[in-house]
């Protein structure tokens, strides 16, 4: 079994990173490539890189996870992934710890000493960065991204496609609805409707989420 990278950028090397602990403790891959149709380089970081129509030639059976930080176009690519009939892996890091009770989706990546308690659930496709405390009954929905040293609360429903910045703290029983962005160091003390942008302690809305993106360079991406 082959593990495809798709996406060889600062996310992309993380998540190499993270899979190549994995194996150690494991041995489930024979390699580990990247897919990139933007890089013209063959290699990085020891690792093979692929293009996308490349896969079709591949001999060995693999499976793909997606190494992209901005939710909209986390869904665009493992759309696409799916629509081409591949498989999708899921990655946990050896040092997470995840409870029995916790339910985990296809495609999703779990960082380093991160802990998702007891009745949590994580749909496909979703991000979550290293050392993110996920109390127990969260929800959070697909294709989101939760970044490093974030602390949601217990019972919080998290909607699909958002993105919470670092270090931002989450009062239990909130509700953050679809395509919302919340600036890192946030403390968030009220529920928050869909396609919104807020920041502070306390956060307070700065505007809509319209173009659907976080990061400016991926604002004018054709989907």
């Amino acid at each position: 079994m082959k593990l495809l990278i798709y996406g060889a950028g600062g996310l992309g090397r993380e998540i190499l990173d993270l899979s190549t602990r994995i194996n150690i403790a494991s041995n489930q891959w024979e390699s580990i490539s990247f897919i990139d149709d933007i890089r013209s380089e063959k290699q990085i970081c020891g690792a093979e890189v692929l293009k996308f129509e490349d896969i079709y030639a591949l001999s060995e059976d693999y499976e793909i996870i997606i190494a992209q930080g901005e939710p909209a176009i986390r869904e665009l690519l493992y759309q696409k992934v799916l629509d081409h009939g591949m498989h999708i892996a899921t990655l946990i890091d050896p040092t997470a710890l995840i409870s029995p009770t916790a339910k985990i989706g296809r495609g999703s990546i779990i960082f380093s000493h991160s802990v998702i308690a007891s009745n949590v659930t994580i749909c496909e496709n979703v991000l979550i960065q290293p050392v993110v405390i996920v109390g127990h009954d969260i929800y959070v929905g697909k294709h989101s991204v939760i970044s490093t040293g974030v602390s949601p609360g217990g019972a919080d429903h998290i909607g699909e496609r958002v993105y919470i910045g670092m270090n931002t703290t989450i009062r239990e029983r909130i509700t953050i609805g679809d395509d919302t962005i919340i600036g890192m160091g946030s403390v968030v003390q009220r529920d928050i409707d869909a396609e919104m942008i807020v920041m502070g302690n306390p956060a307070r809305p700065i505007q809509r989420n319209v173009m659907k993106r976080v990061f400016l360079e991926n604002r004018n991406i054709s989907e």
